[in-house]
């Protein structure tokens, strides 16, 4: 019995061993608030640094604004943008599109405050008509200033910030840059 139990304990510290080392052998490419974003972790299609870096930083940057969508915004935008009531869809429509409308009114009250922050150039984008990524660039600036991020890799570094250092098309006039109004409160709705 004390030989299964040693063989039982031999193994597991095997296995602990060998874990530690392939987990010591990964490259560290970032660190977000202390967490460590490895290599293997930018694999797949949806994944790259900016997808790992953005979320957590935006999200700690909404709560620490008090920002956040209401319902009756997140109602009010797929109205406008979807062309029906959201009480209207079935239960996995109405929780897809509730998700997705949270997204975006959370997205552009964030898109707002920046700008309001920071300033700096503003495109025209399809998915988001106002996008500062002047603002953009210098809350990252700062967040790795602070220490909130780490690119430990300079290529994936110059990778990360080229979109917000690289000359941009469609920059709106900043007489025309307007945040006062939601931009789906521009859209006609099709009911």
């Amino acid at each position: 019995m004390h030989k299964l139990i040693a063989r039982a304990l031999l193994f597991l510290f095997l296995a602990a061993c060998t874990f530690c080392a392939i987990a010591s052998e990964r490259e560290v490419v970032a660190k977000i608030y202390g967490r460590a974003i490895y290599r293997d972790e930018l694999q797949g299609n949806d994944k790259n640094l900016e997808s790992l870096l953005i979320a957590p930083l935006f999200e700690r940057f909404a709560a620490e604004n008090h920002i956040r969508a209401t319902e009756s915004e997140i109602e009010e935008f797929i109205t406008a943008t979807a062309g029906i009531s959201p009480s209207a869809t079935l239960p996995e429509q109405r929780a897809v599109m509730h998700d997705m409308g949270k997204n975006f009114v959370l997205g552009w009250k964030i898109n707002k405050a920046l700008y309001k922050k920071y300033g700096g150039d503003v495109i025209f984008q399809q998915a988001n008509p106002l996008e500062p990524v002047g603002a953009e660039r210098r809350f990252l600036e700062e967040q790795e200033k602070s220490g909130s991020f780490q690119i430990l890799d300079a290529k994936e570094r110059a990778k990360f910030f080229e979109y917000y250092v690289r000359p941009q098309h469609f920059v709106i006039p900043p007489s025309e840059v307007n945040y006062d109004l939601p931009w789906w409160k521009g859209v006609k709705s099709r009911q």
